[in-house]
């Protein structure tokens, strides 16, 4: 494709803008307006191309609408369209004032936006107009674009040959005959949204004989005409202009410059009507798009080449193979000259070996470059646009809607700070895709918390000193042993302090303190976190958890990382461990990212068994982030847990559940043996039932401390046994939602039932053991 059929997309807006519009005063009677819009007056327009057609628009047009000004200020349009509009609706229009009839709000392009010509067509499409005012920042009224000022600078020549009329044309078009009134036409006219109709004759009505627009009416009721008594064949625009459905848009692109005409209609062969072609299906023909479908055209003919070249090979091959038989026919033939055939025979086929040697070199060459091709655009996708999502996002807004000086200078500083943590979210999507994929895992040994803790303030130091943050901590030094991923804790003390560094203020305070904590029996169950908006309470900035009475006191090492800085907006704090979440505002956007940092912190935090939790006041009022551990004993665990030992998970229980009783609930035998089998060989006491009613047997009888149910089961499933549960126990147990329903929707439903956790089948034995550990802290426990 050559540079310039592409080099309309670069013609500057300012020369499709007409400055000199017809403009009228709220006060004008409509009457006025109406004789002002069918006077033909000069286009301001001047062609830019070199095509000597184009000498053709420089004529005299009349005015497609008005524009209601007060002072320099636009607050309305009026256009034939609302003038068909108010005939079919009121037919007399004399005696009302303009102000009581135009359109408003008017859509608008502010002059600063004006980029180039894209930015017209967009709104264009978007909003479905046919003229666009162009007004300062303080909305005075500059200038108007049309699809006709467009249409002559446009001289997409190449592109227009290439499509025919049949490809935009309206078939879908308002018919009338030559006898019916004027306002009826009208009245068909407004209902159907059109801008004309075509009048048929009675005699032979698929033969167009004339057609009665937008501008007739306008002009019609300037002269103050009965348009009730007037006959359609009076009023309609002769003669009639017609083309061909095999025409192309260029042929109509020059007869609408010729003819200064804004529509043709469409015939057939016999002359039978097919439908108008306007000048908004001529904009529509202009699309980008296009442009990426001409790419396409292209790369499918690479393809077909090189099927061509493939299959020329072969042939080539299969003549070589010939050849090399009818030598060896020859040789047979004539045995005086045995010798020099033997030659030539073995010559030809060490050329036929060497060139399918070539042919199979070439083929695995091709494979592997196109392997590559797919892994290389893969990795381009992965590394390049999802980190720069913000960066696009922010330019089309600036190219599109005006800001003020703060929003635009966040804008850029968004674009800069995107563009330099690139390298930082590879690394953070890396690990996000372990987590999606269930392949991230805990190396865990006997460590100190604290020296953690102490590592990641260290790494932090220069910047909290750089930023004269006070920096207050309490470390409890009777934690020291804790078994843990040392690593990935690490990884998590360093995100959540790096965070608050960089979101406190200068001077600003940051308190870390690390103890623990533990020994009430009344204890909060942290709901499954990738819905905490549905356990949110709305008037405050805290994510609440259900309340559950366990008969037990859990201890745990508690973290907290409390920070002076900008603090997190309600709205948005319930979503901030929620991967790649990132809300509209401005302050959520520039802080938030794409959320993939407090993401990876939730899931190595109940990787270990643990809770992560957020609270704010509000914006400008700091945050806090607290980790919640479980505080379990190395003493007999510090043996099983070597950097050479096999992977523990498949060899042991990762988490003991001595005495703790479980109901498992599944109407699949087999799913609900398995899931029997591996809770019961980690120490618990499970009965397993195929049926919800079976289960509110068990309920009463075994007492379970938690509930492991499925979804999808006959008659009652598993939504309604948890409500009926929470609707008569008196203390509301633990549940897990064990499912094929795997949606994002289905989990939801399942939190809102009443479940606390919901599981995906299929699931593995760490992870279903970790669900009803983390529900179950301390039951069975001495």
């Amino acid at each position: 494709m050559s540079p310039h059929s592409l080099s309309f997309y670069s013609i500057v807006l300012e020369t499709t803008i007409d400055r000199r519009p017809l403009t009228v005063t709220p006060e004008t009677l409509l009457s006025d307006v109406l004789v002002l819009m069918s006077q033909v007056r000069s286009s301001c327009t001047l062609p830019i191309a070199s095509d000597p057609l184009d000498i053709c628009s420089l004529g005299e047009s009349p005015a497609s609408c008005a524009l209601v000004v007060e002072g320099a200020r636009l607050i309305g349009m009026f256009t034939e369209q609302d003038v068909v509009r108010l005939t079919a609706d009121r037919g007399d229009l004399r005696g009302i004032a303009i102000a009581a009839v135009m359109a408003q709000p008017v859509v608008t392009l502010t002059q600063s936006n004006a980029h180039d010509i894209l930015t017209a067509l967009s709104l264009f499409r978007q909003h479905q107009i046919r003229h666009l005012p162009v007004v300062d920042e303080h909305g005075h009224l500059i200038g108007l674009i049309t699809p006709e000022s467009i249409r002559q600078v446009l001289q997409p020549a190449n592109l227009l040959r290439l499509r025919t009329i049949d490809d935009v044309m309206e078939a879908d078009v308002v018919q009338a005959p030559l006898s019916e009134s004027v306002l009826t036409v009208a009245q068909r006219m407004a209902a159907e949204r059109v801008s004309c109709a075509v009048l048929t004759n009675s005699v032979q009505p698929t033969q167009a004989v004339g057609i009665l627009t937008e501008r007739d009416i306008v002009q019609l009721q300037a002269l103050e005409l009965p348009l009730g008594d007037l006959r359609a064949e009076v009023a309609m625009s002769t003669p009639l202009f017609c083309l061909q459905r095999s025409d192309s848009l260029w042929v109509a692109h020059q007869e609408m410059q010729c003819r200064h005409v804004r529509r043709f209609v469409v015939t057939g062969e016999q002359g039978e009507l097919l439908g108008v072609v306007t000048q908004l299906n001529m904009l529509r023909a202009l699309d980008p798009v296009e442009l990426f479908n001409v790419v396409n055209m292209l790369q499918q003919t690479v393809n077909r080449l090189e099927a061509e070249n493939i299959a020329l090979l072969q042939t080539r091959n299969s003549e070589l193979e010939q050849q090399v038989q009818d030598r060896t026919a020859q040789l047979q033939a004539l045995y005086e000259q045995a010798q020099a055939e033997i030659r030539d025979r073995k010559r030809v086929e060490a050329e036929r070996t060497q060139l399918l040697v070539r042919e199979q070199a070439a083929r695995q060459e091709a494979q592997t470059a196109n392997r590559l091709k797919d892994e290389f655009l893969s990795i381009l996708s992965h590394e390049i646009r999802t980190p720069l999502n913000a960066m696009l996002g922010w330019a089309h807004m600036l190219r599109t809607r005006t800001f003020d000086a703060a929003t635009m200078t966040h804008a850029l500083e968004t674009i800069e700070r995107n563009a330099k943590a690139q390298a930082q979210l590879i690394d953070d999507l890396l690990d996000v895709s372990r987590i999606i994929r269930g392949q991230l895992r805990l190396d865990l040994h006997p460590m100190s918390l604290r020296t953690v803790v102490v590592a990641a303030i260290e790494t932090l130091q220069p910047a909290i000193n750089a930023k004269k943050i006070h920096l207050k901590t309490s470390l409890e030094t009777s934690i020291d042993r804790f078994l843990g991923d040392p690593s990935r804790l690490q990884q998590v003390v360093w995100n959540l302090l790096s965070n608050a560094v960089k979101f406190t203020p200068a001077e600003g305070q940051i308190e870390v303190r690390l103890s623990e904590v533990g020994g009430e029996k009344a204890y909060s169950l942290t709901p499954d976190s990738y819905s905490l908006e549905e356990f949110a309470n709305g008037g405050t900035s805290h994510v609440h958890a259900e309340r559950f009475t366990l008969p037990y006191a859990p201890q745990f090492i508690q973290l907290t990382i409390t920070d002076t800085g900008e603090g997190i907006d309600a709205d948005f704090l319930p979503h901030i461990f929620e991967r790649f979440r990132q809300a509209d505002s401005k302050t959520t956007r520039r802080h938030s990212g794409l959320g993939l940092g407090l993401a990876i912190v939730r899931h190595l935090v109940e990787l270990h068994g643990g809770t992560v939790d957020a609270a704010s006041s509000g914006v400008g009022r700091g945050a806090t982030f607290t980790v919640k551990l479980p505080l379990r004993t190395t003493s007999t665990t510090s043996d099983t847990y070597k950097p050479n030992a096999p992977d523990q998970s498949l060899l042991t229980c990762p988490l003991e559940l001595n005495g703790v009783r479980v109901l498992v609930v599944d109407d699949e035998a087999d799913s609900c043996e398995v899931t029997t089998a591996i809770l019961s060989a980690c120490g618990a006491e499970v009965m397993g039932v195929t049926s919800a009613e079976a289960a509110l047997v068990a309920f009463t009888e075994f007492k379970p401390d938690i509930l492991v149910s499925d979804i999808g089961m006959p008659d009652t499933d598993g939504y309604s046994l948890i409500r009926q549960l929470r609707s008569t126990a008196d203390n509301p147990i633990p549940a897990v939602a064990l499912t094929a329903y795997a949606r994002e929707d289905d989990r939801r439903q399942s939190l809102l039932a009443g479940f606390q956790t919901h599981l995906a089948k299929p699931v593995t034995p760490a992870e279903l053991v970790g669900a009803v550990g983390r529900l179950t802290r301390g039951v069975g426990v001495a």
